[in-house]
């Protein structure tokens, strides 16, 4: 992807263009306003248009043949209105919403009727009762697995009964009509927590039949390389670096993606030839398969609703469940985008959520979560749930962590020791302008809870990927600058309670943080490579994140520059504190209290005895890796 930014092309004062080539040289134009906001998306002489209210809301969407969104709200910012209309003003789709106190959602009505939602203490959606005077229930554990759903409808009670392991890991599943057992699942996993094997066997009159198994294959990354269908159908997976899926092959039928930031712009077939393109402004705006092109609709959710070709004819409608189970489709199209946005694989019935896959008849993920939680906020602690199980007010496009929607634009929520600083460099790109998030308060601390707007951002793990596995990352110049030559990557990781402390790379040496030359720089390098060295040991990550690190690291002039380099320079004791926060996302685990306690001592004899110079920092870093070795080595023999 070849990209290029202009605030001076005649347009007015504060907005900027950007201009987008991709590998089959389509060329997408955008232009936003200062705030970030996109107001149009052209391409192939096609323009869709963004209006917005004075506060920033989302107002309208208006595409190139004229149909429409229109967004209305609630004074506190919740969605009250969305309405989807033909260029003729003929109404497609129209959306109503309520809410309680606490902001669940406890109605929807649309072409169907109302829909009422119930929820427990815990805001875990409880029940759903449909137009159809369907009721569907749900219970869970203090662990927030959902131990049953009752389905009932006309007469008939559908019960399915979920057993799980110790490591709240899915075990059994057994569904019983009106009291005789129907079904029964099992699920294995590897010492990862990676579901490996689903195996169902059906009943008739409760008389147990074939037992059929689908089984799962994951790298040592835990990424779901490979899935065995019991129909034959063989589906294998290919990442690239940034983690993404590259490749998709469903029995010899290759489909390869090409990435803008974490969206699919270009879909390839093995010999690279284009079968689809994908156009995106806030959300995905259309699909270009075999030259005809498909218009998105979508409801307050965010899921697809109706595809739309240029003529205003309806070409596919889809119904989803509260979990995102596709209970309704008409058409026949080439769409894998619809419920939240996220990627449909419908060979396996998963959803493709970049860092793991989601299924939402278990409403749940395959493996385990990368943030390990927090135990000021239970649900966190539970790996494998999808949005602590309130599906309607929450999204999680990147499989990490659940985000809202308020006012028709993205929120991170501050989640415990969560600051203005982690957000920043996560969602503006290390040493980013925390200012952009606009946020007032102290940015060295945050209360649980604050909602920072990030619509215009997405987590900086680099802003273009081909579909062979290389990554391009481009940085936004200030004005006509072809960027695709700059390199500078980011990702979230689980260093701190909340999940969000930055890890990044940056080939830039300018943004190096330090301002005392080389060897102050190489000082603080170091000092970063100190931070991560414990968290990458019991990762087993060290090498590579050394490698990182290092190689990042401008070269001091001289030795005498690095001698130089004082207390004041690299303040150990920082460093130090910071090592000891990131232990405390791990804080629900005693092999982590264990070593928090370690490195805590470890920590404090050394700066004390050596009183914080550069070779504090060295020393405390080395410790501090033996400590973490020795530390997984005694726990997890």
């Amino acid at each position: 992807m070849t990209f290029l930014y202009d605030s001076l092309a005649d347009l007015p004062q504060g907005q900027v263009a950007e201009i987008s080539t991709d590998p089959k040289n389509n060329v997408t134009a955008k232009i936003s306003d200062q705030a970030g906001r996109i107001l149009s998306v052209t391409s192939g002489g096609q323009t869709t248009n963004y209006t917005y209210y004075d506060n920033g809301s989302k107002h309208m969407t208006i595409y190139p043949d004229g149909f429409s969104e229109e967004y209305a709200y609630y004074d506190n910012g919740w969605l009250r209105t969305l309405t989807n209309k033909k260029a003729d003003q003929t109404v497609i789709d129209a959306y109503t919403y309520t809410y309680d106190a606490a902001g669940n959602m406890i109605s929807k009505t649309d072409g169907k009727g109302t829909t009422t939602y119930t929820y427990d203490p815990l805001n875990r959606l409880e029940t759903v009762t449909e137009p159809s005077s369907k009721i569907t229930g749900y219970t869970f554990d203090g662990a927030g697995n959902r131990l049953t759903q009752t389905e009932t409808y006309q007469g008939s009670t559908i019960l399915d009964v979920y057993t799980y392991n110790t490591q709240n890991r899915l075990t059994g599943l057994v569904t019983a009509l009106n009291g005789v057992t129907a079904k029964t699942v099992s699920y294995a996993y590897d010492h990862n927590g990676n579901q490996l094997n689903v195996s169902t066997t059906a009943y008739q009159n409760g008389i147990a039949g074939t037992t059929e198994t689908m089984t799962n294959t994951f790298d040592s990354l835990n990424r779901l390389i490979g899935t065995g269908m019991p129909d034959g159908t063989n589906v294998t997976n290919a990442y690239n670096g940034e983690g993404f899926r590259v490749r998709k092959d469903v029995n010899g039928q290759v489909a390869k993606y090409v990435y803008e930031g974490d969206k699919i712009v270009l879909e390839l077939d093995g010999l690279g030839n284009q079968i689809a393109r994908n156009l995106y402004g806030t959300n995905l705006i259309s699909r270009t398969v075999q030259g005809t092109t498909l218009y998105y609709m979508y409801n307050g959710h965010a899921d697809v609703t109706a595809l739309i070709d240029a003529t205003g004819t309806i070409q596919a409608t889809y119904y989803y469940d509260a979990f995102g189970n596709i209970l309704e489709q008409m058409g026949n199209v080439n769409n894998n985008i619809t419920y939240s946005g996220y990627q449909y694989d419908k060979e396996t019935g998963m959803y493709y959520l970049q860092s793991r896959y989601y299924d939402p008849i278990i409403a749940r993920f395959l493996s385990e979560d990368s943030y390990w939680g927090d135990q000021n906020d239970p649900l966190s602690l539970n790996l494998y749930t999808y949005c602590h199980n309130e599906p309607l007010m929450y999204f999680d496009p990147s499989g990490r962590w659940k985000q809202t929607i308020v006012n028709g634009r993205v929120y991170e929520t501050a989640e415990p020791g969560d600051t203005l600083w982690s957000l920043a460099n996560y969602y503006t790109g290390w040493g980013g302008n925390w200012k952009e998030l606009n946020y007032s308060g102290d940015p060295n601390t945050m209360s649980v809870g604050t909602k920072i707007d990030v619509t215009k951002y997405r987590p900086q793990n680099g802003s273009s990927s081909s579909s062979t596995g290389s990554s391009n990352t481009s940085s936004k110049p200030s004005n006509n600058v072809n960027s695709n030559s700059n390199s500078n990557s980011s990702s979230k990781t689980n260093s701190n309670s909340s999940g969000k402390t930055n890890s990044s790379t940056n080939n830039n040496s300018s943004n190096s943080g330090s301002s005392a030359g080389p060897g102050g720089t190489t000082a603080v390098g170091l000092g970063t490579i100190t931070k991560e060295l414990f968290k990458n040991t019991v990762t087993e990550s060290v090498n590579e994140a050394l490698e990182r690190k290092i190689n990042a690291l401008p070269k001091a002039s001289t030795v005498a520059d690095v001698l130089k380099v004082t207390k004041r320079t690299v303040p150990v004791v920082s460093v130090a504190i910071d090592v000891i926060d990131d232990y405390q996302s791990y804080q629900g685990n005693n092999f982590y209290k264990a070593a928090a306690v370690a490195v805590g001592a470890v920590v404090g004899g050394v700066t004390a005895a050596l009183g914080g110079s550069l070779v504090t920092g060295i020393v405390v870093g080395t410790l501090v890796g033996l400590t973490g070795n020795y530390i997984k080595r005694t726990f997890f023999k």
